[in-house]
């Protein structure tokens, strides 16, 4: 499994989430260029999971600063339900919404 970080220049990534002990016999498939193999036969049918949407979501964010103004048009106020449990990637989401007016809550 794969988890999305941000790194120090502020570019997504995908990194292995830890393993577990039962995962000895299979962790030559576990490296992160197979991974993301799988994930892209996944994505051409337009597949994604969890960190997926997070990996997308920074992307176009990041790239297209203008949806951020469009999004927070769209969604004037932002309940966060857990919010210590909010990853980094997530946190730059809400932060970059929140810059547009956004109001968390």
């Amino acid at each position: 499994m794969l988890s999305v970080r941000i790194d120090s220049t502020g570019d997504v990534y995908f990194a292995p989430v830890k393993s577990e002990a039962r995962d000895k016999g299979i962790q030559h498939l576990l490296t992160v260029e197979k991974l993301l193999s799988y994930k892209r036969k996944y994505w051409l049918q337009g597949a994604v999971d969890h960190e997926d949407v997070l990996y997308f979501g920074y992307r176009l964010l990041h790239d297209f600063p203008i949806l951020r103004r469009f999004l927070s048009a769209r969604f004037p106020y932002l309940f966060i339900d857990e919010f210590q449990d909010t990853l980094p990637v997530q946190g730059a989401l809400v932060r970059w919404l929140a810059e547009e007016g956004t109001r968390r809550s």
